[in-house]
């Protein structure tokens, strides 16, 4: 009888698309279907911005998954890592915003930025806590990793090099994950765990 690793049994929730379904998602606008969280065009969305929503308590630990950037001088896309805030865009405008998200524009060089939001409803104020500018449109499939210890120190790495790290202590809770983004990007293999487990 195999044993799970330590990292193994960190892991909270994590997800393929290998089925090509979206189960325990919800899901506002148009996503493909396939062995991807892929967005499609949605005109009558807010701001066009498709929404994808996964249950994720964690607030402190390790959120690594892959995600398509599809050209440059494209919309942002958001992943909302740590967010109590519902599925819903615009938010209802009793909810009490706490995010923690990592925004992707893409103009001539690929820009990261990571941001804390709060507010109500959608009275949110952004607050800036990192960027990383890269030296090239990074089109196509890339790889990131965010890890945030107890102490609010956050490190984020893209394609395993570390290119971000700050201390934010101010959000301690979360309920959802989210995707955030027009047509033609698209998330994978998400791995979302209780450990710091990258970078060691």
């Amino acid at each position: 009888m195999s044993q799970q690793t330590p990292r193994a049994r960190a892991i909270v929730w994590s997800d393929d698309f290998s089925g090509g379904k979206l189960d325990g998602w919800t899901i506002r606008g148009n996503f493909a279907a396939g062995k991807t969280l892929k967005t499609l065009d949605c005109p009558t969305c807010y701001q066009g911005l498709n929404v994808a929503s996964h249950p994720s308590p964690i607030a402190y630990g390790t959120w690594s998954f892959d995600v398509y950037i599809s050209s440059a001088l494209k919309p942002r896309m958001l992943i909302m890592f740590v967010s109590d805030c519902p599925p819903d865009m615009p938010p209802p405008a009793d909810c009490e915003i706490h995010v923690y998200m990592l925004e992707v524009l893409e103009y001539s060089h690929t820009v990261l930025n990571l941001i804390k939001l709060t507010g109500r409803g959608d009275n949110q104020t952004p607050s800036d806590l990192a960027s990383y500018r890269a030296t090239r449109d990074l089109s196509g499939w890339q790889h990131i990793d965010i890890t945030r210890d107890t102490d609010g120190r956050f490190r984020v790495y893209l394609n395993r090099k570390l290119v971000m790290d700050v201390v934010d202590k101010s959000i301690t809770t979360s309920q959802n994950f989210a995707f955030l983004a027009p047509g033609g990007k698209a998330l994978n293999h998400i791995v979302v765990s209780k450990a710091i487990d990258v970078g060691l």
